[in-house]
């Protein structure tokens, strides 16, 4: 079950099939999603962490719905989590 702030859409906390496919990521993944996790501005409404947390939710769905293989659910996890990465540095009003 999918807990949800109460300022937002969002989950608040990493659901488990996500927690297990970022586990299984490369180190340099592991480490952008430390720093997603501590530079994503927590106030922002679509562009936090946990945004980013769910996209890679909603992903993961995805990629078992169509059968995919490990290698390809490993992409799409990636893919998902750098999605947008560049909210770290720079915004340009696009919240």
């Amino acid at each position: 079950m999918r807990e949800f702030s109460r300022d937002g859409p969002y989950p608040t906390v990493v659901p488990k099939q996500v927690a297990k496919a970022l586990s299984l990521l490369p180190q340099p993944a592991t480490e952008l999603n430390a720093r997603l996790k501590h530079n994503l501005d927590a106030t922002l409404g679509y562009h936090s962490y946990f945004h980013t947390i769910d996209v890679i939710n909603e992903s993961l769905k995805l990629a078992n719905e169509a059968g995919l293989n490990d290698r390809d659910i490993s992409l799409i996890t990636l893919a998902a989590l750098g999605h947008d990465a560049g909210f770290m540095t720079h915004r340009n009003d696009n919240e």
